[in-house]
């Protein structure tokens, strides 16, 4: 009988050596070394093979070549979100610091600042932008007649739904001699929808074609909605048609603006028509379509 913990083999304090031979110390022994032979490779295959890295020296000797090329593209991609990620949860001074924390690195510049004036407008901290574009806390030397910034503004207090306050801005676009554009007037035109002043929109409308202006599916489905309510349905029908011609391709959105607008003044046979063509010409599914059932009830 092998008495347990004797001998050379077996038991418990028996077997191969544990030293820097055994099994054990070869991977201490290399944990202990420098940047080993092995590990020196290139970032690709550390990428395919998911290899760890535990020496901080590596690090040093495969991105050398990277600490003097510029982070200004990398950071443009994901400042937007920083401060949506600050601004969301109100941190508002926080989102602020930021920005001003990107002059050390030259990049506290015009497209920045748009970047954060959009994420507190899309977070309803509209007063606090208007302070930083136009009141005592102004961070950029912003243009007096910068059409975006004022657009984004414009949007924020739409979002706010102080109609009110999206009047009078819109008015001192006009005093101030700001351009407005084709995104302008679209967040106008749903202001006025959503306001209960369709016909203002449908004012608006006609606005737009003496300067020429061009409208895409999003001011197009503005208008419809409009038009019906304050012109009726027929003139809903007329600008579709205007739409078209003018190689503006309708969406399900539209779609279903047309649809609805023809169930409730009882146009039931054209509204079925007009699902009919947009599946068998317009290849946009079935999907999303608001009177759906109530049209295959009818038919």
């Amino acid at each position: 009988m092998v008495e347990r913990g004797g001998g050379e083999r077996g038991g418990f304090g028996g077997g191969r050596p544990r030293g820097d031979n055994g099994r054990g110390g070869g991977r201490r022994a290399r944990r202990e070394m420098g940047p080993s032979h092995e590990a020196r490779t290139s970032l690709e295959q550390i990428y395919l093979h998911s290899l760890p890295i535990k020496e901080y020296q590596i690090i040093d000797e495969l991105c050398a070549g990277l600490k003097d090329m510029p982070v200004q593209k990398q950071t443009r991609a994901g400042q937007h979100t920083s401060f949506k990620a600050f601004v969301v949860v109100g941190d508002v001074t926080e989102a602020v610091g930021i920005y001003d924390s990107l002059e050390e690195f030259g990049l506290k510049d015009e497209m920045f600042f748009c970047n954060l004036i959009d994420a507190l407008c899309e977070y309803k901290h509209v007063v606090e932008a208007y302070d930083l574009c136009f009141g005592k806390n102004k961070k950029f030397g912003v243009d007096a007649k910068n059409t975006k910034i004022y657009n984004m503004i414009l949007r924020g207090w739409f979002k706010m739904g102080w109609w009110s306050k999206c009047r009078e801005f819109w008015e001192e676009m006009d005093q101030m001699g700001v351009r407005k554009d084709l995104h302008s007037y679209s967040i106008y035109m749903d202001i006025m929808c959503k306001s209960g002043k369709p016909w203002k929109a449908v004012k608006l409308h006609k606005e737009m074609k003496k300067k020429g202006i061009r409208l895409d599916v999003v001011a197009y489905n503005t208008v419809i909605r409009a038009v019906g309510p304050s012109e009726g349905v027929d003139c809903s029908l007329r600008v579709f048609k205007e739409m078209r011609d003018f190689g503006c391709k309708p969406e399900v959105a539209t779609y279903n603006t047309i649809i609805k607008l023809l169930c409730e003044n009882g146009g039931y046979k054209e509204a079925c028509e007009l699902l009919d063509r947009m599946h068998e010409k317009e290849n946009l599914g079935d999907g999303g379509f608001f009177d759906q059932p109530l049209l295959c009830g009818r038919r």
